[in-house]
């Protein structure tokens, strides 16, 4: 949720790839408040910022015969972005993921 000229994400991301090794991240997350939105859809924002290792945590996700690709769920708690890492208009990232699919 947006508090004041940062947002402030807290949740979970299963079946991450390579993330051992990121320094990014790029989030498709919801800005807006579930009570004022028509569609599960809408209120969902984008944002690319840099992975804090402090406030997210990778565990690894053991897999059978899967070994050349690192798989993790990852944990966020009080990651803080700046408005400028938001990608668009707030509550529309839904919209440019879908734009950029083929």
């Amino acid at each position: 949720m947006r508090q004041g000229d940062s947002y402030v994400v807290n949740g979970q991301k299963i079946w991450i790839f390579t993330a051992q090794v990121a320094h990014k991240i790029m989030l498709l997350t919801r800005a807006t408040s579930i009570d004022a939105i028509t569609s599960p859809t809408q209120g969902l924002s984008l944002f690319y910022t840099d992975f804090d290792p402090s406030k997210i945590e990778g565990r690894e996700i053991e897999t059978l015969g899967r070994k050349a690709v690192d798989s993790k769920p990852l944990f966020i708690d009080g990651l803080e972005i700046p408005v400028e890492g938001r990608i668009g208009g707030e509550g529309r990232g839904f919209e440019y993921i879908l734009h950029s699919w083929p």
